[in-house]
């Protein structure tokens, strides 16, 4: 008879940690296995009932830093129905409970595969914006490569920043730094589903913003 599910959930949470543990000191590719088990407590068989390898530990840490309120793009249509605040909520829950995972894998040697796919991620909401529609393909390109490396550069420092600044607070920061010319009407508009903003054009932005001044 197999193990019950929480108890399986346990052992897979006591590898995680182990991993996790070596992680933090040293590359995915110095890690082996043995390390892994022998300081989870646990066989080589038990963990390859929930791994297929050291990378896929890794890998499957990864995927669950990516829930569904971060805008996978093939939810985009369920997440524009939240409002910005909600938005911002999910995603500050997010940091907030991950934020030792993130830390690391943003850090020295982490995976780069990560910092590829958040900023993919954040890809995925600034191609939503109008504030680019104007550009040429290339110059797109480049703009949205920009914004992506200063939002990474800024998660990096914000979580290393000794005291940190809440998770709802650097959000709304990080959206005043990297957006200037359309903070202020976005902000103004916490309370409205983010398909209703992300649609103006960026004629309507700038009157919003006129008009708040």
């Amino acid at each position: 008879m197999g193990k019950k599910p929480a108890q399986s959930a346990a052992t897979r949470q006591k590898l995680i940690d182990a991993f996790w543990k070596l992680y933090t000191e040293k590359g995915v590719e110095q890690i082996t296995v043995k390390e892994i088990t022998d300081s989870a407590g646990c066989n080589r068989g038990t963990f390859y009932l929930h791994f297929k390898d050291v990378y896929d530990l890794l890998n499957q840490i990864e995927d669950s830093l990516f829930p569904d309120g971060i805008l996978p793009p093939e939810e985009e249509g369920e997440c524009q129905k939240l409002t910005i605040r909600q938005m911002i909520e999910k995603m500050a829950f997010c940091y907030e409970q991950n934020s030792r995972y993130i830390t690391v894998l943003l850090g020295g040697h982490g995976d780069p595969r990560f910092a590829y796919r958040l900023k993919e991620h954040y890809m995925s909401i600034l191609e939503l914006l109008p504030l680019a529609e104007n550009m040429d393909e290339i110059s797109r390109r480049f703009f949205f490569e920009y914004c992506c490396g200063g939002i990474q550069a800024m998660i990096r420092f914000w979580l290393n920043t000794t005291p940190r600044l809440s998770v709802e607070d650097f959000i709304l920061l990080a959206i005043r730094v990297v957006l200037p010319q359309y903070a202020d009407a976005i902000l103004s508009q916490l309370d409205k589903p983010l398909d209703s903003v992300l649609k103006k054009n960026p004629a309507g932005y700038e009157a919003d913003s006129a008009n708040l001044s």
